[in-house]
């Protein structure tokens, strides 16, 4: 065995050689792997070597179920790779069963007992393989390896166990009991095995240095798990293998195409380079539609703003007009009426603002009127004997013009709007 993993390393190491020295092309992947390991246990034996079976029965095949976890480093070479394993086969464990029926007596009388005998087993070790791989299609890979496993631990428990309740053994008090437990004897520290593996490449990125690669495999083991002590037993672990690796490759990826191949891409690529080409234009248009739309709406808007203003302020400068030739009218009129009292002589004319009983309320008035700009007014008491009454007038100065005292009227009127007072001009003869 030690002979053929010899030959297989100096034919891989040739040929990565050979290889390397004709072309610059070679890249590594390395990563990390994990499996599921059924075990295909071919056995035929009657007992572990030093563990007594009152059976006349052999325990034969049977399967496990185990893991392996570990690290993968691939050297590739075009089509060609040399692939190196090493990790730890742990939880690896399985079953054996076998029973036989044996006469007792009870009562004094024959019965046919079935007695059931168990080992049930428990290994871990380190996984330890070698293969050259091959390319047979894009992405998928098959390989043929050799490896070892090295056992670092094992353990076993052979129960034997009576197929009936009522009846026990005096040694644990039950149907059932534990014959003997411990490490498996005779335990052989290495087992080679050959392996066959298909692969199948996933990219993980847009370079291809990350590739998710299911695989399925098959171990064959060359040689006994235990060395027995007679010729006719044996028992060897083969293993069906299910699992994932991720691994990393500093490799450029490069794939060859046919010109037919090369003018659909092109095609293909000028068609969607097209197609981002007129829906931009679409959009640009549509959003180019879009703000004018909003910008003439906008300025309609504003139009219609400036037509309500304008509206607005010519019914204000009307209003204002209508008012200020009302004033006019008024003003003409009361200048008419004061120029026929000036028919009797009148002397001058002042502005009579209010009469008032409470002279803080004509205190107000005056502060009021002072308040706007209005000078030469005065306070004026007088006093009417025939109804003994006591008033407050506020009046200002005599104008020799009755336009000046109508101007003065006016004024106050526009200036004290809120106030509730209608001024009169008085002629003074």
């Amino acid at each position: 065995m030690k002979k053929m993993i010899l030959i297989l390393i100096i034919f891989a190491s040739a040929f990565a050689f050979s290889e390397n020295k004709n072309n610059e092309d070679s890249f590594s992947n390395y990563g990390i792997y994990s499996d599921f390991n059924l075990l295909m246990n071919s056995a035929d034996f009657k007992e572990l070597n030093g563990c007594v079976n009152c059976s006349n029965k052999r325990f034969t095949n049977v399967l496990g179920n185990g893991f392996t976890l570990g690290g993968i480093y691939d050297y590739n070479l075009n089509n060609y790779s040399i692939e190196a394993r090493a990790g730890l086969n742990f939880s690896e464990s399985g079953e054996f069963n076998s029973s036989n029926i044996v006469v007792v007596g009870l009562s004094y009388e024959p019965q046919n007992v079935e007695f059931i005998n168990r080992i049930k087993w428990n290994t871990t070790s380190i996984n330890l393989q070698l293969g050259l791989k091959y390319s047979i299609l894009k992405n998928v890979n098959v390989s043929i390896d050799l490896g070892t496993n090295i056992f670092v631990s094992s353990n076993f428990v052979y129960k034997e166990k009576i197929n009936d309740p009522s009846m026990t053994f005096i040694s644990s008090g039950s149907s059932e009991r534990i014959v003997r437990n411990g490490e498996i004897p005779n335990l052989k520290k290495f087992q080679f095995y050959g392996a066959v593996q298909i692969s199948y490449d996933i990219p993980m990125n847009k370079n291809h240095s990350i590739l998710l690669r299911p695989q399925l495999a098959y171990n064959l083991a060359f040689n006994d798990m235990i060395k027995w002590d007679d010729e006719d037993s044996y028992w060897k672990m083969n293993k069906l293998k299910f699992g994932f690796s991720l691994v990393y490759s500093n490799g450029v990826f490069a794939e060859s195409i046919s010109n037919s191949e090369q003018n659909e891409i092109f095609k293909q690529k000028e068609d969607s380079l097209f197609k981002e080409k007129s829906a931009f234009e679409k959009e640009v248009k549509e959003k180019n539609t879009a703000e004018l739309k909003q910008k003439e709406d906008e300025l309609a808007k504003m139009k219609l703003e400036m037509a309500n203003k304008e509206k607005l302020l010519a019914d204000m400068l009307n209003k204002e007009k209508s008012e200020a030739e009302k004033i006019a009218a008024e003003k003409l009129e009361m200048q008419r009426v004061l120029d026929a009292q000036n028919a009797n002589n009148c002397k001058c004319y002042y502005v009579l603002f209010n009469t008032f009983e409470s002279k803080d309320k004509a205190d107000k008035l005056l502060a009021a009127l002072k308040s706007k700009g209005f000078k030469d007014i005065s306070l004026e008491l007088n006093v009417d004997n025939s109804v003994r009454m006591t008033f407050y007038r506020i009046r200002s100065k005599c104008y020799d013009k009755s336009s000046d005292a109508i101007d003065v009227k006016y004024k106050a009127n526009i200036l004290l709007s809120d106030v509730d007072f209608d001024p009169l001009i008085i002629c003074d003869k």
